[in-house]
C-alpha cells in the first residue's frame, strides 16, 4: 500500500507583511508560491507510474489559511478553485484524499468547514473536521473511516484547542 502524507498547504495564505492589494488582479510571488507547490504536489502524483500512484493521501492540518485565530475571512477565491480543481484532478485518478482539519481553516460561528463543499462534489474526498472530533469526545466515540477496498481504518483527531476540553468533557 502507498500513502502520501502531507500538510500545512495554507493555501490562500496572504502574508501581511508583504501584501500591500492584489494589483491588477496579479496576485504576490509569495501568495502564488502556496498555489504552485500545491499544483505541483498533485501533477507530480499523477504523473507517476501507475504501480507507484497512491492508494491514498493524507492531509493533515491547515488546507486553507483562513479562516483562523481572530481572522474569520472565508479563504480567497483562487484558493477554493485551485482546490477544486486538484480535487477533480484526484478522482479522475480514483485517488481518495484524507483532509483532517488543524487549527486554521474553521468557522467557529458556523458547524461547518470551509472543505464540506468538496466532500459533496467529490466522493474521493474525506474530511475530519473540530466538529467531528468535538462529538467523538462527547460521545465517548472514536473518530475513524475505513477503507475496506484498502484494508485500511484511519484514525484521527482533528486541531482541538486545549481550552476547549474542560467544556467537552463536561455532559
Amino acid at each position: 500500500m502507498r500513502i502520501i502524507h502531507i500538510s500545512d498547504t495554507h493555501l490562500g495564505k496572504r502574508p501581511k507583511r508583504t501584501r500591500s492589494s492584489i494589483i491588477n488582479q496579479e496576485i504576490k510571488p509569495l501568495e502564488d508560491d502556496f498555489y504552485n507547490s500545491w499544483r505541483r504536489f498533485i501533477e507530480e502524483i499523477l504523473n507517476l507510474d501507475k504501480d507507484e500512484k497512491p492508494d491514498i493521501i493524507i492531509h493533515s492540518g491547515d488546507f486553507f489559511d483562513t479562516p483562523s485565530g481572530t481572522d474569520p475571512s472565508p479563504p480567497p477565491e483562487l484558493a477554493r478553485t485551485v482546490a477544486a480543481e486538484t480535487f477533480k484532478k484526484l478522482h479522475e485518478n480514483n485517488i481518495p484524499i484524507v483532509i483532517i482539519d488543524g487549527n486554521h481553516g474553521r468557522y467557529m460561528q458556523y458547524r461547518i468547514s470551509p472543505l464540506t463543499e468538496y466532500t459533496i462534489w467529490f466522493d474521493n474526498v474525506y474530511l475530519f473536521t473540530y466538529f467531528d472530533i468535538r462529538d467523538s469526545i462527547r460521545n465517548q466515540q472514536p473518530l475513524f473511516k475505513d477503507f475496506p477496498t484498502l484494508n485500511l481504518r484511519i484514525h484521527a483527531h482533528p486541531s482541538l484547542e486545549s481550552n476547549d476540553l474542560p467544556q467537552l468533557l463536561l455532559k
